[in-house]
């Protein structure tokens, strides 16, 4: 059960930087462009919320319901997302630098061209989810299902993927030089020229698909 819901008019005009909101009911809110740098979020209901071009740098947002938002080009460098569910949220070209994600649900989220860069999603739940041409250079994701997520054009330098399951995952064109697979399910995955060097697996182990392209 969420605190009494917060509206547009409630935070109009107001100076959201470090905001105190735990717990608040914010779905359907307008967020969008406003700076909430370092706000405690934790808990929080944004289902629906337009984040849109939002600055949430340094927010914690732990446990926050994310579902169906619209978050595009929004700025979440180094915060805390760890169990907040993202489910068929919008977040396309968001910038999630250094975030930690642990154990946060995912499921057809869409992160197009997102930059997840250091982030860390051991244990997250991101099947189906949308990863086209996003950055995951050196990004922990241990123990995660992205099981069918489509990673057509993705990097993955050196990312550390080992016991994840990318089963039937979208995995064409995608960069995973020095990526380390160890122990991960990669069943029916396709990878067709997806640079493979480097990588801590036997590219025909684990029913991993590499077809030449037509």
């Amino acid at each position: 059960m969420w605190a009494a819901r917060v509206t547009d008019r409630d935070l109009y005009g107001r100076d959201l930087t470090r905001a105190q909101l735990v717990g608040s009911d914010l779905s359907g809110i307008d967020l969008s462009h406003r700076d909430l740098t370092g706000a405690d979020l934790r808990g929080t209901n944004l289902s629906g919320a337009n984040l849109e071009g939002a600055t949430l740098v340094g927010v914690d947002l732990e446990g926050a319901q994310l579902t169906g938002v619209h978050a595009m080009h929004a700025v979440m460098r180094q915060s805390n997302l760890d169990n907040a569910t993202l489910d068929g949220g919008d977040f396309r070209a968001v910038n999630f630098w250094r975030c930690r994600l642990v154990a946060a649900q995912g499921r057809d989220a869409n992160l197009w061209s997102a930059t997840l860069f250091y982030a860390t999603l051991d244990n997250s739940d991101f099947q189906g989810a949308n990863f086209n041409a996003a950055n995951m250079n050196l990004v922990m994701c241990r123990d995660a299902n992205l099981a069918g997520a489509d990673l057509h054009a993705a990097t993955l330098f050196r990312a550390d993927l080992s016991g994840s399951s990318f089963a039937g995952a979208n995995l064409w064109v995608t960069n995973l030089a020095g990526a380390n697979f160890s122990g991960a399910d990669l069943t029916g995955a396709d990878a067709r020229d997806a640079n493979l060097s480097g990588t801590q697996i036997d590219p025909h182990m684990y029913g991993l698909m590499i077809r030449e392209a037509s």
